[in-house]
């Protein structure tokens, strides 16, 4: 099945999901795709997405997301290439992503046949879409075409991560890094699943979202440093995207890049990414007490203030906030009675 992307990296959601759904399809193929297509991913057709379903299949609340892969998918003879352009028809800005009959169409066509899912308009009041285009303060309507939509599909199911309450988790390759790992897919692919594990554990610790936790437990996996490591690789970066259904629409409530920068000298002491990653585990249960508000000793804010500074040592290197750090571990352990053997525990978090 020879498909080939034309379009140029972009921090834009929905050409990175179409990125990453190309990744996965040339290492999985179409059949694996659609059988490992995560079902949970149905609460993100809202809104016009049954509307447009209805007209083109005869279904609307009644498709699940993976009905409507199986629909747009590949046939194994296409040649299929993708490309895109940003035009301006009367006020509206828009982005045609497709093969190029499509993306060439006129604009009516291009509206009757496309594909412009509440997912796909995610950021288009966002800066980064705007800038990647040239269309600052402009509103930017993306359509995408049978092919170009599976594709993104296919980087939903290769980028989800979690569910967390309110919210589903995406793990994203940052552009650079996807761009550079486009040609060793196995190797995006396993690295990336590292990480989701890493962000799942931390996660089933805190029960709950924190971006530095969550960070820090992913930057600091010994598993993904290894793999990392082992392929001399310099850097690996990711995105963060939460995004959360309100009614009949879909917001991104947060977008967070995490970078593991494998040179620092961090990187280079592995029992010390061993006593780090023990040390983020002693502080997941005060430190979740305290973000519920029960933290009933104290041990909890104090441990809330040494991931800050932990956090701060990784983003700066400052040997500084490693003191920190050990103060904050020391007073979580001294807020509780001498007999209780949680004091032990907090003091082996000590770095």
């Amino acid at each position: 099945m020879p498909v080939s992307l034309e379009i140029p990296p972009s921090p834009s959601l929905t050409v990175s999901w179409i990125r990453e759904g190309y990744v996965l399809l040339r290492e999985r193929g179409v059949e694996e795709v659609l059988e490992s297509f995560p079902e949970e991913l149905g609460g993100l057709l809202v809104g016009n997405d049954w509307k447009v379903l209805r007209k083109r299949f005869g279904e609307g609340e009644g498709m699940s997301i993976v009905a409507l892969a199986q629909r747009l998918a590949f046939q194994p003879s296409e040649d299929v290439v993708i490309i895109s352009r940003v035009d301006v028809h009367g006020r509206e800005v828009y982005q045609v992503i497709g093969r190029e009959e499509f993306v060439r169409s006129p604009y009516d066509r291009v509206k009757k046949e496309g594909y412009s899912l509440q997912l796909m308009k995610l950021e288009r009041y966002q800066w980064v879409t705007a800038l990647e285009l040239g269309t600052i303060g402009k509103q930017v309507t993306p359509y995408a075409d049978r092919h170009a939509t599976f594709l993104l599909l296919a980087g939903l199911a290769a980028t989800y991560a979690a569910r967390t309450a309110r919210d589903y988790v995406f793990l994203l390759y940052d552009p650079i890094t996807l761009s550079s790992m486009e040609k060793s897919a196995e190797l995006a692919l396993s690295m990336r699943e590292a990480a989701k594990e890493a962000l799942r554990k931390a996660l089933g610790e805190l029960g709950e979202w924190d971006e530095e936790y969550v960070t820090l437990r992913v930057i600091f996996n010994e598993e993904l440093v290894e793999r990392a490591k082992s392929h001399e690789l310099r850097s690996l970066g990711f995105r963060v995207i939460r995004v959360r259904r309100e009614a009949q629409s879909l917001k991104v409530y947060g977008d967070v890049p995490l970078t593991l920068f494998l040179e620092r000298e961090v990187y280079k002491h592995k029992e010390l990414l061993n006593r780090i990653s023990g040390a983020l585990g002693k502080l997941a249960k005060p430190l979740s007490n305290y973000l519920k508000g029960r933290d009933l000793l104290g041990d909890g804010y104090h441990a809330f203030r040494a991931l800050k500074n932990l956090y701060m040592y990784y983003e700066t290197g400052a040997p500084v906030f490693l003191a920190q750090y050990n103060r904050e571990v020391h007073a979580m352990a001294e807020t509780l009675p001498p007999e209780n053997r949680r004091r032990r525990e907090y003091l082996c978090a000590v770095l």
